[in-house]
């Protein structure tokens, strides 16, 4: 009557076994199939379920249910073992996938240190450990701990260099003085954090150079984070103008400069007087970016764009006094530069056919201006000072674009480049309205000459052809915008 008994046990674990597999295996297979498709993180910790856990848990109740077999018994210890293996395996899979996967930028999972995700998981493995070898082996913790005891100092000893930066990784994972993204600066090294593990941070510089700091050096020694307080990286530089240069203009003119930068938050701008030396009057700026690449560009457009507002404007940047050395050069007199000038303006169609008195007026009356690559030279709205001929380099011409959705602006709109010998500003040769309905970018380093304002319409009586050039030109680029801003709209 017992061994019927045991019989009827048998099949009634031997009919969802030998059906329960397969239907589990299907089923799962098509849900793991509808996941890809979708691309759901959820399908890796499913397939790790249907090929790990649910052959080790099949085998184990055929051993111990259909067989009949010890669970003390090696072979099904075994077993067991790596049923247990299995689900440790796949709920680690299942809490990375719930808790990391999909994450959007800026959330708080984005911010753990990889360090604090291998703790974690390290814990997780010994807790799991510990309930197979308490459950399934029957090992008294208590006993193997204290003969792990026996050799915990040989070995932390002999790895006290390893223990020592995975400790300084817990304290700077505690205090947490910088994030990941984050940029420092350790040894004179500045990096932005692309990794904080059990021994060392990963740094990438400037130059894209991986460098490996450990734990320890960092937690031993100070270091500059840049990312905090505040998030704006601050470069001041110095620069020295002609005691010659009124101080209120300087500081006005680095002020513009400084605004007109790329990159450059504007709220963070300041200049002042640094000191009077014994041969230039120092001057300080200083400006931020947002991050620490741009404010490194920010700082090198903003030092090549002095030396261009300096000529434009006059001031004087004066040479650093070593040695004195006899200038044997040839001396460029006010006649030279004029008539390079005039050489330079018999290059452009519109003008080479004035009078030879009327060109020498233009010329005298006129200013030559240099612009770097990048620099706006007129902006929307700005009252224009006169007529821009291009001499050299190209230029972009834009134009406000429609109001996006009927709300605020909508971007600029590209007219077109222009080249040496054409001409912008035209604007300004009206009588009434010098304001630009167009934006003029510096392309290139670009040098134009200016007619100013109040001579304009003496060259235009002068050269009745330039005038109707001017009237022309006007005229195509206001229908080229409207046309452009209809097509925007449509």
């Amino acid at each position: 009557m017992q061994g019927l008994l045991l019989t009827q046990n048998q099949m009634l674990w031997a009919i969802p076994l030998v059906l329960g597999l397969p239907l589990l295996t299907i089923v799962l297979g098509e849900i793991i199939e509808s996941l890809e498709r979708r691309r759901q993180p959820l399908a890796n910790p499913l397939k790790s379920f249907r090929n790990l856990v649910l052959p080790f848990l099949f085998l184990f109740l055929i051993l111990t249910r259909l067989a009949g077999l010890d669970s003390g018994q090696a072979g099904v210890r075994i077993i067991e073992t790596g049923l247990w293996i299995a689900v440790i395996y796949t709920a680690l899979s299942l809490l990375n996938t719930i808790l990391f996967a999909n994450v959007k930028a800026g959330a708080w999972q984005t911010r753990v240190p990889k360090l604090l995700v291998d703790l974690s998981r390290s814990v997780l493995v010994l807790i799991g450990t510990a309930i197979i070898l308490a459950n399934v082996w029957g090992t008294n913790l208590g006993a193997f701990v204290a003969a792990l005891g026996f050799g915990s100092f040989a070995l932390a000893f002999a790895l006290q260099n390893v223990i020592g930066n995975i400790f300084s990784g817990l304290l700077l994972m505690v205090e947490q003085p910088f994030s990941l993204d984050e940029w420092i600066e350790v040894g004179g090294i500045k990096g932005r954090v692309t990794q904080i593990n059990w021994r060392s941070v990963h740094l990438e510089t400037l130059a894209n150079d991986l460098v490996i700091v450990p734990n320890c050096e960092i937690a031993n020694a100070s270091f500059k984070n840049f990312s905090r307080p505040k998030p704006a990286y601050e470069q001041e530089i110095s620069i020295s103008f002609s005691y010659d240069d009124p101080p209120r203009q300087v500081i006005q003119l680095l002020r513009q400069t400084a605004l007109e930068a790329p990159f450059v938050i504007p709220d963070s701008v300041w200049v002042r007087v640094a000191d009077y030396g014994d041969f230039a009057i120092s001057y300080l700026v200083g400006l931020s970016a947002a991050t620490m690449s741009e404010s490194i560009r920010m700082r090198n457009e903003f030092r090549m764009r002095l030396w261009y507002m300096a000529k434009r404007h006059g001031l004087t940047m004066p040479y650093p006094i070593a040695t004195q050395i006899e200038y044997q050069g040839t001396v460029v007199t006010p006649e030279d530069q004029a008539n390079q000038v005039k050489a330079l303006l018999g290059s452009i169609p519109s003008l080479a056919r004035l009078e030879e008195g009327s060109l020498d007026r233009v010329v005298r009356t006129g200013q030559v201006l240099d612009y770097c690559g990048g620099e706006t030279i007129v902006n929307l709205g700005s009252s224009l000072s006169g007529l821009y001929f291009i001499i050299t380099g190209n230029v972009e011409l834009s134009t406000p674009g429609p109001a996006a959705n009927g709300h605020g602006p909508g971007g600029d709109l590209v007219l077109g480049q222009l080249s040496q010998g054409e001409f912008f500003a035209e604007q300004a040769c009206l009588p009434t309205q010098q304001l630009s309905s167009f934006k003029v970018l510096a392309l290139t380093d670009v040098q134009v000459f200016v007619i100013k304002r109040q001579y304009l319409q003496e060259l235009l009586d002068q050269s009745p052809r330039l005038a109707q050039q001017i009237a022309e030109v006007m005229e195509l680029r206001k229908r080229n915008a409207d046309h452009l801003r209809l097509s925007k709209v449509a």
